[in-house]
Formats: structure tokens, sequence, C-alpha cells
């Protein structure tokens, strides 16, 4: 009988013939997928490499969450061992390929990552899968930090708000427009959706806010906030605007910006740009009954009709700010913030003359 198929391994551990002697051990890749050798295996002598089931690897000096992807660095310095032979790691932009997903929390100074082989899960790559530019992505080294899946999955695992205007999401409830404002979702020009906040009047303002994931933002779990945005006009007379979290009681009534751009006393920490200097944008954070704190002015020089992507990163101890995915500007401590508030993501522009 002329079988069309039958079994010829299991498949955890598969063939494997390298071209140069390898330890037992070893991590290598047969055939596109992670492995380690079961056996020392001389050259050109065919042995066996295990791609599946869960393995114990040596471990950079890195952090990780259980459900999120974990690669190799080949010549990376694993924790405690000797400098660039190679170890697991979470950062994947120095890792030469992925090992899988790692079933328990990796520590620092663990030393050791166990890792279940060619098993991945989307645990932070939440971005679109269509190719975009660092400015429309998300900042792997916040999101690694977070098991996103978990959170869609389980909804006490923690709030996620995730949104890209593109896949039949709405406008916010928690909306005010003036007169001549308006609030739209509209294609963008690579295809991606875009919600449009546009005044054209003095003194008026277009404004949402998302009310459904509450952040405190210091004392308690961490926390990251991430936006794309861009402004149509940059001119020093005719407007400004402000994208962050806020607090979680404020009325959308207007009044976010005053007319010399000092945000609202209810709370607010984010970026803003003003219609005084109107192609800079800073970093500004204001406890209720606090005085507007400028922590970083002129952190970034916004362009014309261009995108930058700005976010915040609170890992228990400061406030990170991250541009276009890298590390920008000198952390807010969490002292500042000590005030408990519970904030919402928030988006406002005003026009003024």
């Amino acid at each position: 009988m002329n079988e069309e198929a039958k079994n010829y391994q299991l498949g955890d551990v598969v063939d494997y013939t390298p071209t140069a002697a390898r330890a037992a051990g070893q991590v290598v890749q047969v055939a596109g997928m992670a492995g380690f050798c079961a056996t020392a295996i001389a050259a050109n002598v065919k042995g066996a490499a295990q791609v599946g089931n869960v393995g114990k690897f040596r471990a950079a000096a890195v952090t990780g969450i259980a459900g999120q992807r974990i690669g190799w660095d080949e010549d990376g310095d694993p924790y405690g061992g000797t400098a660039g032979t190679g170890a697991a790691t979470t950062n994947l932009v120095d890792a030469d390929f992925l090992l899988g997903t790692l079933l328990i929390a990796l520590t620092a100074t663990a030393g050791k990552a166990i890792v279940l082989l060619n098993k991945l899960t989307d645990s932070y790559a939440v971005e679109s899968a269509r190719s975009r530019a660092v400015t429309a992505l998300l900042t792997e080294a916040i999101w690694r930090n977070f098991n996103l899946l978990g959170m869609r999955n389980n909804p006490f695992a923690g709030s996620l708000l995730d949104t890209d205007f593109t896949h039949g999401e709405g406008e916010p409830a928690a909306q005010f427009a003036d007169t001549s404002a308006v609030i739209d979702i509209r294609p963008g020009t690579a295809g991606e959706g875009t919600l449009i906040l546009f005044s054209t009047a003095d003194n008026e303002a277009a404004e949402v806010q998302w009310p459904s994931c509450p952040i405190l933002s210091s004392g308690g779990q961490p926390w990251a906030f991430e936006a794309r945005i861009k402004t149509s006009l940059i001119d020093d007379t005719k407007g400004g605007g402000f994208i962050g979290l806020m607090a979680g009681d404020t009325a959308l009534a207007g009044d976010l910006i005053a007319d010399g751009g000092t945000l609202a006393d209810v709370g607010a920490i984010g970026f803003q740009w003003k219609e005084g200097d109107g192609d800079i944008l800073d970093v500004v954070y204001d406890k209720n009954a606090q005085t507007q704190n400028e922590h970083s002015a002129d952190w970034h020089t916004l362009v014309a009709d261009t995108y930058v992507t700005v976010a915040m990163y609170y890992d228990g101890t400061t406030i990170a700010m991250y541009k276009n995915g890298a590390a920008s500007g000198t952390a807010i401590s969490a002292v500042d913030m000590r005030r408990r508030t519970s904030r919402q993501p928030i988006s406002s522009c005003r026009h003024s003359r």
C-alpha cells in the first residue's frame, strides 16, 4: 500500500546534523525553529535537537512577564556568566531569533528563563500587521512589560484600552465640541484610522475622553499611555492642544485649556502644545490645586502634518517619557505625583486668536 503519510518523529525532538561540532545543550536553529542539542554532536553527524515542550535557558540581566516573547542573543551576556557567550533576552531588538514564550516571570537576577519553545503569544504586539514607520508603531520597551493578551481575555488582569480607529471603533462617548468644532473618525493617508479634532472659530474647542480605563498616576500598579499625534497647523497665535491623562471626574465643557494655555486645575499629566509657542510640545503635569508644572519644556519640536508618537510609562517608581519609540527626557518622580488621582486618557484641542 502506498501510504500518503505516516508518523516519522514525535516532533518535540528532531534530527539535526550540524556542519560544526555542537555541545550538549547548545542553542541552535533547526529548519527555522529554535532548539538546543539533546547531546553533544560531532560535525556532519546526525544527532537530535529539542524544538518543543519547555526548556530552561540561561538569561541576560533582563526582566519579563509570563506570556511574553523571548529570544536568543548569540553574543549576549548571561547574568553571572561569561560576557558575549549568548543568552536569552526579552529585549528582542538584541535577539538573533525567537525562542518562544516565557512561562514564568523573569527577574534581572534569575539567570535562567523557562520557555515554551516555538510557541509565540501576542502578549504585547498589538500594532497593525501592515508595514509602518517607527512613528506608527507601539514602543516595545514599554509594552513588553504588560501581558496585553491576558488583559484582553481576563478583565481582572488589568485595564486595557487599545484603539487604532481602523477596526470599527467609534468616537469616545465622552466628548465636547463647540459650534465650529468637528470630532470625527476618518481614514488616514496610509489606510489607518484617524480621530480628527478640528476647530476654526475663536476660543472654541474640541475634546474627547475615554472613561473606561482608570489609572492611578502613582502609588498603584504599573501603567502606560501611548498615542500618535500630528497637527495640521503650526502657529503661535491660532491654537493649542493636550493629549494624555486627566482626572476621571473632569467635565468636558470646553474649558480644559484656558486662553493662555493653562490646563484646567483638575489633575493631569501628558503632552501639551500652547498657542504662544505652537511648534513646541511640552511635558506637563498638574495635581489638583497645584500650579501647572512644566516638567520638560521644549521636549519636542512639532512639524506641520507630521506624526510623532508620544508615550509615558510608570514602572512603580518613576514616570518615563518616550518619543518615537525611544526614551526621552528626565523621568517624573512618583513623589511629585503622590496624590493618587484616578485619571483617564483624554485629547483636547483649542482654537484661539
